[in-house]
């Protein structure tokens, strides 16, 4: 009999072989993927420290460029590299607890251009990717809430790890993801 059940799950699943991920699951890619670059061209890159408006329209270009090629991060942060960003100090204040004492020495260092590119390609390819996400599950499956998928591992952050799971209306979670730097977590539809 398992062997009748596997065979025929293997059936089904070549009669969808020829099938688009729209057709097969319901989700359309290619408006998906619209949707990153109209978002992208419309609001990327504003809250990104220490950048012109050139290197903010540089930016744009790059990364609506990459999304329609279909590059991985390495790829993007070389095109973030050569749009002309510059290292960025960074400043870490100095934190307290209720008492006053010093939980954690804060501290000043320069970020080197290089790995502030693959900063911004991780940190901007998830913003652009749950914005867009949010604007197709508006427009084309007609979903009205969404659910905090975090990216769960051994690396997952205290803020990440309690958002997981929680349940928010398209508008209350524009702006939400990412969290912080190299965010890792998404936006699931609920239908």
């Amino acid at each position: 009999m398992k062997l009748y059940e596997d065979l025929h799950h293997i059936d089904q699943a070549l009669k969808f072989k020829n099938h688009t991920l729209k057709e097969w699951i319901g989700f359309n890619y290619a408006e998906y993927r619209t949707e990153i670059i109209n978002w992208i061209s419309a609001h990327g890159f504003e809250d990104i420290e220490d950048l012109t408006q050139q290197q903010i329209k540089n930016l744009r270009v790059q990364f609506a460029d990459a999304f329609r090629n279909g590059e991985d991060i390495r790829q993007i942060a070389r095109r973030v590299l050569s749009s002309g960003i510059g290292d960025l100090e960074v400043s870490v204040p100095t934190q307290y607890d209720a008492d006053g004492n010093v939980i954690r020495q804060g501290y000043s260092r320069m970020m080197p251009k290089e790995f502030r590119s693959v900063i911004i390609a991780r940190t901007e390819t998830i913003r652009a990717a749950n914005e867009g996400a949010l604007d197709n599950y508006t427009k084309n499956m007609s979903v009205e809430k969404v659910q905090w998928l975090a990216g769960i591992s051994d690396r997952t952050c205290d803020i990440c790890n309690e958002e997981n799971g929680r349940i928010m209306t398209i508008a209350e979670a524009r702006g939400q993801i990412p969290k912080h730097c190299a965010c890792r977590c998404a936006w699931t539809p609920l239908t």
